[in-house]
């Protein structure tokens, strides 16, 4: 086997077991059907809950994904080549490839411009740019 094939075969392995050990930790319940588009949902009545968005989006496609602080946000990374897609920022990752998109969530909790790197090609797949409350840009999100 050429050295080029072994490496393929150890990142695929790599991809694989990533994302094997992320829907290991996924909660049985959640449906990861959502809608592509930013949704209000907000807590039950009387439960003192805050009210939230979900911010919902794909990448590469969607390129830049635009939210408010407090916002949750879902993304969903997909790739040509096994990688890992990460926003070092916030402290997500999940594993990608052909046929198998990956999704992080996490909460917008201050304002910037922030890259989601394919890690093993090197590139940005898009970038979440995440608003004050008051609406207001951060200088980098330009």
């Amino acid at each position: 086997m050429s050295s080029r094939n072994l490496v393929l075969v150890l990142i695929a392995g790599f991809v694989l077991a990533l994302g094997a050990a992320s829907a290991a930790r996924r909660d049985p319940g959640r449906s990861d059907q959502r809608p592509a588009s930013t949704a209000a949902s907000t807590a039950p009545e009387g439960t003192g809950g805050v009210k939230a968005n979900l911010v919902t989006g794909t990448l590469p496609a969607d390129r830049v994904i635009r939210a408010v602080v407090g916002d949750d946000i879902e993304l969903r990374v997909t790739s040509q080549a096994p990688d890992v897609a990460k926003i070092v920022e916030f402290g997500v990752q999940t594993a990608v490839g052909p046929g198998l998109p990956g999704t992080v969530r996490f909460r917008a909790l201050w304002p910037g411009r922030f890259p989601v790197t394919l890690d093993v090609a090197g590139v940005e797949a898009g970038a979440v740019v995440i608003v004050a409350a008051d609406g207001k840009s951060p200088a980098a999100a330009g």
